[in-house]
């Protein structure tokens, strides 16, 4: 069984054991990838007697046991657990079924490291549910996806802030899981639920060898966050096939949630996706600076059909720790106020979208090379001609749409979110003072009747 449970805002919360169970057929199937070649003759010698076990009429306990030798040892071994419970014949061929739906599963990938991740792996997990069918025979009957990153609280607490505030984009539902605290915790939602100290050592260790079969350079990353899987697509690849079939006013609505993500995240204080600051020593002021939009930080999820949107999903939503704070808000009430800093800020914008698509393209390798760099091209010609000024816009009306969402924050809707910050978040002081920091210049902006 694998189904973490991390989708469904309106029911409980995942239960500990589930989580468990779930971690265990992941690392199992996993590992039974590596016990079962894909070559078919090689792969049928190894199944064959699973199968006729599977398959065997009615044996005595001992003749079923005695079958079991002829199964692959290191194959074996991985199930003796279960095997160690049987106390029938039933018993014993529900393990060897349990067996063929890991290998079919297992045929099937099930775990793909991502390029992403730096505090530790980030796996991109796609599980098959396997049932056996008439014939006996293990057929998939649907999928589980997910995906699991080690992290921190800081990029944690981070994506429920980001779902509270966002009036465009969606933010992927999700559970923390803190060794430490021995707690299972729901990104968004905020609930929380104890683990017992056995099931906590079970799946710190199964976490742990999941691990340890994708090493990564920094693994200070010492969280577990898992979270639903996008079936979409990051902004690369859906420039590359599905962006030119959007209509003029499809694209324009979708550069303007760029653009309100772009001024959450320079009020939070993040400068890892499409616009970056930095500090100018010279004039002691943050000014705009080019850098490689990060076009992975941003996935969109639209099926072809004219009269939907695409959907637009912020992922890795980490805010920094800035050095000149009172500065910084400073140039914050600039962004407020100034409608030339906003014209800036599209700029910047467009010139670090039109940096990251030509790195993309120069890195380009495969098939239709020259078809994906033209589509990289139209996207990065359309940023600037229709994107930009649908930037300033939606500059503009992220600023309109942030004072009700100060009022919320400051509210009784805010009171979950500030306790859970409050509980989790390493930075919730800095966070408050940010928010207080531009409740100064929308009070400002309203009297000046803007």
């Amino acid at each position: 069984m694998f189904n973490f449970d991390v989708i469904n805002p309106g029911q409980p919360l995942s239960d500990p054991e589930r989580v468990l169970k779930s971690a265990q057929t992941l690392l199992r199937t996993h590992h039974v990838s590596s016990q079962v070649p894909t070559i078919p003759r090689m792969r049928a010698n190894i199944l064959g007697p699973l199968r006729g076990i599977a398959e065997a009429p009615s044996a005595s306990l001992d003749e079923m046991k005695g079958r079991l030798t002829k199964i692959k040892k290191t194959l074996l071994d991985l199930y003796s657990p279960f095997f160690d419970q049987c106390v029938d014949v039933q018993d014993i061929q529900k393990v060897i079924r349990r067996m063929l739906k890991d290998a079919e599963a297992s045929k099937l990938s099930v775990i793909q490291k991502s390029s992403h991740g730096f505090k530790g792996p980030t796996l991109l997990i796609d599980v098959p549910r396997i049932k056996m069918n008439e014939e006996n025979q293990p057929k998939i009957d649907s999928w589980h996806r997910a995906v699991v990153k080690w992290t921190n609280w800081s990029e944690i607490a981070s994506s429920r802030l980001y779902a509270f505030f966002s009036q465009s984009f969606t933010v992927p539902q999700g559970i923390a899981i803190d060794f430490d605290t021995m707690q299972i915790v729901s990104v968004l939602q905020g609930q929380s639920q104890s683990i017992d100290e056995k099931t906590c050592e079970q799946m710190q260790q199964c976490f742990a060898l999941i691990k340890k079969r994708f090493p990564t350079e920094d693994n200070s990353g010492t969280k577990i966050m898992v979270s639903e899987k996008i079936v979409g697509e990051n902004f690369f690849d859906f420039a590359t096939s599905k962006y030119e079939q959007l209509s003029q006013l499809q694209k324009e609505r979708v550069f303007s949630v760029l653009a309100k993500m772009a001024v959450l995240d320079l009020v939070l204080g993040n400068f890892d996706r499409f616009a970056s600051i930095n500090w100018n020593e010279e004039t002691s002021q943050y000014i705009f600076e080019a850098f490689e939009a990060n076009l992975g930080n941003a996935m969109v999820k639209w099926g072809g059909d004219s009269s939907q949107d695409p959907q637009v999903f912020a992922i890795d939503n980490e805010i920094e720790v800035i050095e000149h704070e009172e500065q910084y808000h400073e140039f914050l009430q600039k962004l407020f106020t100034d409608s030339d800093v906003r014209e800036k800020m599209a700029e910047n914008m467009v010139q670090n979208f039109e940096y990251a698509l030509k790195n993309h393209s120069d890195d380009l390798h495969g098939k239709n090379i020259e078809e994906k760099t033209a589509k990289l091209g139209i996207f990065a010609d359309e940023a600037r001609s229709l994107g930009k000024a649908v930037f300033i816009e939606g500059i503009q009306k992220a600023f309109a749409e942030l004072p009700d969402q100060i009022s919320k924050w400051n509210s009784s809707e805010g009171d979950s979110l500030r306790e859970y910050l409050h509980n989790y978040s390493p930075h919730f002081e800095m966070i408050q003072k940010r928010i207080r920091g531009f409740e100064r210049p929308q009070k400002e902006t309203k009297a000046e009747g803007l």
